[in-house]
């Protein structure tokens, strides 16, 4: 049999379980990664505040899952490798031998002490002379995140928003685990079927591999003893097992077997809720497609900006860095099939301006690019101006502030289609851009976990499981961007193809998220993949609640039809299934208001509208 492989993505982490086939080189340490020493530097004005962290160590995976999902660390179930017993110098590092600790752990992290809020400026962990270096995992705050303590800068600082269950942490990976397995043939495209072998670099490990995308445990996956034979496009995640170590990180290698699928490419621009999505290209290969992706943003810039530093860095010396990344990334590009803009500059006359000297400026390379606008989400505090109801809309004659999180989705839905609107006016060349509507999947997310029905989950839960922050996912919650830009991009559903690598996510909870992305996306006119169809959706049907202010009551919608999709008006303002605010799972009601309410779903015609006051 002859395959035909060629490489798609360079494999990222390894790990998991098999016999070894080579043994360890004569005259290496027996063990790396024994922290003997443990640097720190006080937050200015807050030294003393270091006095009684602990320093701990953990080769138990779940521990570190759970603290960076919030979960508060737990020092019992962490060793204690040192307590600092002395507070620092004003500017000037504090140092800790570490003694009498013969294990290599792969998480360690500084455990703050009571009521400090954690505040540190930085911690250094070292084995003899290496400085060690890994993966920050966080405590969960609203405001900051701890990796500022393991940024390598002094001139930032932690200081937690909760006063106790504060730490800074590293897993420094294979540093301490050893070598993660290694796949034969390397991941790629083949016409045909094709066996694959795990090997591990170290004697005695086990090596254990999953085909569904979770993490091999030593009680969880194939334990493998034989080449594993590939018939259809599969990812292999395999971690090997060293008695006495932690779980080498784990090693993603995929294969799409049969007819070759054309090779696509995008250009995604924005900030870093567009970076959020770096992991679009390697979890969309799971699914069998092949993209090249180039991400390139500026934390926190507006469309303006980005154009600025990319086409005239002159006017700002501070763009220098940002169009030296553009310069360097733009060549990789051959062609671009899809395109995303993030607008949030709330000035839709200047957005839209900048929007069309981009799409402009990409044409000249990719004449049928399609562009899209990705609307994002809003931050925790949703103090934004469509969260205060004071972004006007073509849509409506009155806005109203957004109660919930869930209507503040609906209101940045509204702000991306008046840009889109805006732009056609002026700018007929080409496609015209689609919205993609995350803020729309995330409303409904939002709404699950908060209600208990999303998998695995409780009220409570969205922020500290699915946020490293108050407005960046972390890698669970960014597989629901993945999957609606899946969504979009491709005009498929995600259910039952993505994989979700690179996450803890169950095989429940990653098909609720790509059912969630598909819904919106197919749903959702803007998209472009809206059917018509002869048959109604049933009319909407409303009940009522009291809300957890006196002044709102909470109205929801339903109908006789499954999976109906409701958008509605608070104004009088007729609905239809592209105007008005879209329906996350409630409805906050004010005194005298009238709710007009229609029901449409793809494939099927509008129902008639529905109205209560």
């Amino acid at each position: 049999m002859k395959n035909r492989f060629k490489l798609l993505v360079t494999g990222l982490l390894a790990g998991l379980t098999i016999p070894c086939v080579q043994a360890d080189p004569a005259g290496a340490s027996p063990k790396p990664g024994v922290v003997t020493k443990v640097r720190f530097f006080g937050m200015p004005g807050h030294e003393q505040d270091l006095v009684g962290g602990r320093i701990v160590g953990s080769n138990d995976p779940k521990l570190p899952n759970e603290e960076s999902n919030g979960i508060p660390i737990t020092i019992d179930k962490f060793t204690v490798l040192g307590e600092i017993k002395t507070a620092p110098v004003p500017a000037e590092w504090g140092e800790l031998p570490i003694e009498n600790n013969p294990t290599p752990y792969r998480w360690i992290a500084y455990a703050a002490p009571p009521g400090s809020h954690g505040r540190i400026a930085e911690i250094e962990f070292y084995s003899g002379a290496r400085k060690l270096l890994g993966q920050a995992f966080n405590a969960w705050s609203p405001e900051h995140v701890s990796r500022y303590a393991t940024d390598g800068k002094t001139d930032t600082s932690y200081n937690g928003e909760y006063a106790d269950n504060q730490f800074a942490g590293l897993d420094i990976g294979v540093l301490a685990t050893g070598p993660s397995p290694v796949a034969n043939p390397a991941e790629g495209e083949s016409m045909d079927a094709t066996a694959v072998t795990l090997t591990c670099a170290k004697r005695g490990a086990v090596i254990r591999y999953t085909l569904d995308g979770t993490l091999p445990t030593e009680k969880h996956g194939e334990l493998y003893i034989a080449p594993i034979p590939i018939s259809k496009t599969s990812t292999i995640t395999a971690i090997a097992f060293n008695e006495g170590l932690a779980p080498t990180p784990p090693t993603y290698s995929t294969y799409i077997i049969g007819p070759t699928l054309p090779h696509t490419s995008s250009l995604q621009i924005g900030n870093s809720l567009t970076q959020v999505g770096g992991l679009f290209d390697r979890q969309a290969i799971t699914g069998g497609r092949v993209n090249h992706d180039v991400i390139w943003g500026i934390g926190g810039a507006r469309t303006k900006k980005l154009w600025d530093a990319a086409m005239t860095p002159g006017i700002d010396p501070s763009y220098k860095e940002d169009n030296d990344r553009w310069i360097k990334q733009w060549p990789t590009l051959a062609s671009i099939d899809f395109f995303t803009m993030q607008p949030r500059d709330f000035d839709i006359p200047e957005e839209a301006d900048y929007d069309i000297r981009w799409m402009k400026f990409v044409r000249e390379k990719a004449p049928n690019v399609q562009p899209w606008l990705y609307i994002e989400w809003t931050e925790m505090a949703r103090k934004r101006p469509t969260d205060l109801g004071v972004e006007p809309t073509s849509e409506m004659k009155k806005v109203w502030p957004a109660a919930t999180w869930e209507e503040s989705m609906a209101a940045m839905m509204l702000y991306g289609e008046d840009l889109e609107r805006k732009i056609k006016e002026t700018y007929k060349e080409g496609k015209a851009p689609r919205v993609l509507p995350t803020a729309l999947a995330m409303g409904w997310f939002h709404h699950e976990v908060e209600t208990g029905q999303f998998p695995g989950t409780k009220p409570g839960d969205f922020y500290p499981r699915f946020f490293r922050d108050q407005v960046h996912p972390n890698a669970d919650g960014a597989f629901l961007v993945v999957c609606a830009w899946y969504a979009a991009f491709f005009g498929e559903s995600p259910e039952g193809k993505l994989l979700p690598i690179h996450t803890d996510l169950t095989p429940e909870q990653a098909r609720e998220m790509e059912r969630i992305a598909w819904d919106a996306v197919n749903n959702y006119p803007d998209c472009g993949y809206y059917a018509e169809g002869a048959a109604p959706v049933g009319r909407p049907e409303f009940s009522s609640a009291p809300a957890p202010s006196k002044d709102i009551t909470a109205v929801t919608l339903k109908s006789s039809t499954p999976g109906a999709w409701f958008r509605y008006t608070l104004d009088g303002t007729t609905p239809t299934r592209t105007n008005g605010y879209i329906y996350c799972g409630v409805v906050s009601a004010r005194p005298g208001m009238t709710i007009n309410a229609i029901a449409y779903k793809s494939g099927m015609a509008d129902s008639p509208a529905a109205e209560i006051t």
